[in-house]
């Protein structure tokens, strides 16, 4: 029973030298470990791929923060409209430069919001936002989007 274990010992410690030397191999000498075949494992597509990952990833973050500040914004502009302190016209026009740079937005703005301009679908995009500031006060909100519809009526 002994000697059965020292050779499976054995043979896993032989297995993960021969991985250790071709990993060796091929860190310290790539383009001959390829010429003799002994990159089994496209070590250099597999760190390629992980970097194009780790490029993906940086991307996906700077872009996540964008969104952030832009809910953020918006947000901001919703609360402000809920209380009056600031016009329909003023907060589209601050909420504009970052929503038409979004992709895709021209086309919410113009199938879902059925907005005549990209600056009205901007408008209707902040008139949607207050229902969540709302959504406790049904009178509120219907006194509130019916000022912002009026405002709405007056944009150009």
């Amino acid at each position: 029973m002994l000697t059965r274990h020292r050779a499976g010992t054995v043979s896993a410690g032989v297995l993960l030298g021969l991985a250790l030397t071709l990993t060796v191999a091929h860190i310290y000498a790539p383009h001959w470990s390829r010429r003799i075949g002994l990159d089994i494992w496209n070590l250099n597509t597999a760190v390629t791929n992980l970097q194009r990952v780790y490029e993906d990833a940086a991307r996906l973050r700077i872009q996540e923060e964008q969104w952030r500040q832009e809910y953020e914004l918006a947000d901001t502009l919703a609360a402000m409209l809920v209380t009056g302190n600031i016009s329909l016209a003023e907060a589209t026009d601050l909420l504009q430069p970052n929503l038409q740079s979004r992709p895709g937005f021209d086309v919410v703005a113009f199938v879902h919001y059925k907005a005549p301009t990209l600056r009205h679908g901007v408008a209707r995009y902040l008139i949607a936002r207050i229902s969540w500031h709302l959504c406790s006060s049904p009178i509120q909100y219907v006194i509130t989007t019916t000022r912002l519809e009026a405002e709405y009526a007056a944009m150009r």
